[in-house]
């Protein structure tokens, strides 16, 4: 029996999520997984996502059974409502922007979205507090890798984590001026980049310079050429 509603793609990873409906809700998730596994879903950001994370990192989940005359206008308030960020486009249909919902309609679609971001995640290793300490810690210059050894998540999960792709529901992360020397894991001060580029403009070789300190010519390339410390 072919069953209609709302559903969502999301990460278990970041919570980022991809809103839909259809009129056959196992039909249309095999049409997803098909298509992303072989990289020709026609949503760009769900794909990405697909592409990094994988099809373990990814979720289908049905919201709510809907009869299909009322699904359009169920999407247009989820795309209003949770402005999904994996969805492309704003506007299920046009024509039924307009509609009304009861409040017990709209009680029911949130009671079954509200454990979808944060702690409340089922897949989630990490509560709020967690991420806190951890951003705090992201704010003192602490290497992501350290980080990652003191809670269950990987080391890549700490990087979306402080580049804001992952718990954004707690705010803006900030993380003042954490560059150059002030980054627990450089090899290099200030004043160390600036002789080396003085040395590389004297005529001295890049790997000439490199035996001088404890970085490889590669990184020294990046140095001169201002790819890496560009804040000097």
């Amino acid at each position: 029996m072919n069953q209609s509603g709302i559903y969502i793609i999301q990460s278990k990873e970041s919570g980022n999520f991809y809103v839909g409906q259809s009129v056959n809700l196992k039909h249309r998730e095999q049409e997803h997984w098909s298509a992303l596994h072989h990289e020709v879903h026609r949503n760009a950001p769900l794909q990405n996502a697909y592409n990094k994370y994988g099809r373990e990192g990814l979720e289908f989940r049905i919201l709510m059974y809907i009869p299909e005359d009322e699904l359009t206008k169920w999407e247009q308030w989820c795309l209003d409502t949770w402005k999904p960020e994996y969805n492309i486009a704003t506007c299920a249909e046009a024509s039924r922007r307009g509609t009304k919902f009861t409040p017990e309609q709209l009680k029911r679609l949130s009671d079954a979205h509200k454990h979808q971001r944060g702690e409340n995640h089922g897949q989630n290793k990490l509560m709020d507090k967690d991420v806190l300490e951890i951003r705090q810690r992201l704010s003192l210059g602490e290497p992501c890798t350290s980080i990652a050894k003191d809670f269950p998540v990987t080391t890549a999960q700490i990087r979306n984590i402080r580049h804001g792709r992952a718990w954004k529901h707690l705010g803006p992360l900030s993380v003042p001026d954490i560059v150059g020397e002030r980054v627990g894991t450089s090899k290099l001060t200030a004043s160390d980049v600036l002789e080396i580029r003085d040395r590389y403009v004297s005529g001295e070789t890049q790997t000439q310079i490199a035996k001088d300190y404890p970085v490889l010519s590669p990184t020294i390339s990046l140095i001169v050429n201002r790819k890496r410390w560009g804040h000097i």
